[in-house]
């Protein structure tokens, strides 16, 4: 994002169907629920949250709203989206972006966006949310989709970006995972084995297309794809080749509606942000075993087994002697 010059604001976005709690939605959900995969069953519940909360979206917005006025740090502006609410942290002065910073003021905003709370799927500079004024004209509004308004709007309520920019860091410092045992690594170290040779002998584009995906086009050094349900034009997943140093063939998905959607993340050794890339075993995990890595490495395994035996069984027939 080089054309992001400078930022006047720290933002989050809340959505109010992510507050829509399981009593509310369990109707929503399909009856053979428990006998779907993980996966499956993480789609069915985005389902049932939406079609609860577009039933009725007032009570679940106004747990959102209760949440904002909680905030650690109230916000300057908060627009009412339709669908939840965006809300605004006006810098008092604004900050220019170079190639110096950029990476550090992106960490900033996501990290404020997990500080507060809010969707960490729109937490990158470049985003652009629904400006007041306009319709919100998502299918579940239906003929009335709602208009996006300002319901505060605190000009003179300024912050100093290096007050926020100090809190994010303290906050992250705070959030700091524990260190990786050796026990834990340990425990990892065999399932490694099958995991690589898995991602050695199975390419991602196979694995992807075998369950919808569509491929738009492919070279030597890059190959996308496009998710269930989209044209073959519209790709949204990158695949990127391996590595000379032993780093597997990776996707990474774009589309919020891929559910192997790569998230943003803020990685806590370099400081910047990137999103979250597949290997050719955590897609078969996903796709091919509903998120059981269990049955997955046992399934893996058994494959590599069966195809050595095969492998032995060619090698013992061609070297045996001809008959007389």
């Amino acid at each position: 994002m080089p054309y992001i010059a400078a930022i006047n604001t720290l933002f989050a976005e809340y959505d109010g169907k992510d507050y829509v709690r399981l009593p509310e939605y369990a109707g929503f959900l399909p009856r053979n629920f428990v006998r779907l995969s993980p996966v499956e069953q993480r789609k069915a519940v985005r389902n049932a949250k939406e079609a609860a909360f577009y039933l009725h979206p007032a009570p679940y917005k106004q747990r959102v709203l209760d949440e904002i006025h909680g905030l650690e740090y109230t916000p300057s502006v908060i627009v009412d989206s339709g669908g939840g609410y965006h809300c605004y942290w006006l810098l008092r002065d604004p900050v220019p972006v170079d190639e110096v910073n950029r990476a550090d003021i992106q960490a900033t905003q996501h990290g404020w966006v997990q500080m507060m709370g809010g969707d960490p799927g729109a937490a990158d500079l470049r985003r652009v949310l629904r400006v007041p004024g306009t319709h919100n004209m998502k299918p579940g509004f239906g003929d009335a989709p709602p208009q996006v308004q300002f319901i505060k709007t605190d000009f003179e309520l300024l912050y100093a970006y290096t007050e926020l920019e100090q809190r994010v860091e303290d906050w992250l410092f705070e959030q700091r995972p524990p260190a990786a045992t050796a026990a834990t690594i340990r425990v990892n170290r065999p399932t490694n084995d099958v995991r690589q040779a898995f991602n050695n002998c199975h390419r991602i584009a196979d694995l992807l297309t075998q369950h919808g995906y569509r491929l738009s086009f492919e070279t030597e050094n890059l190959t996308r794809l496009s998710r269930p349900g989209r044209d073959a034009s519209s790709s949204s997943v990158t695949i990127f080749p391996p590595r000379e140093d032993g780093a597997p063939e990776l996707s990474v998905h774009f589309s919020s509606n891929d559910e192997l959607y790569s998230e943003e993340y803020l990685d806590p050794r370099t400081r910047q942000v990137r999103r979250k890339a597949h290997d050719a075993f955590y897609i078969y995990v996903m796709l091919e075993h509903g998120g059981d890595w269990r049955a997955a490495y046992a399934a893996a395994r058994a494959e590599m087994e069966h195809e050595l035996d095969i492998g032995l069984l060619f090698s013992q027939v061609a070297n045996a002697p001809s008959p007389v």
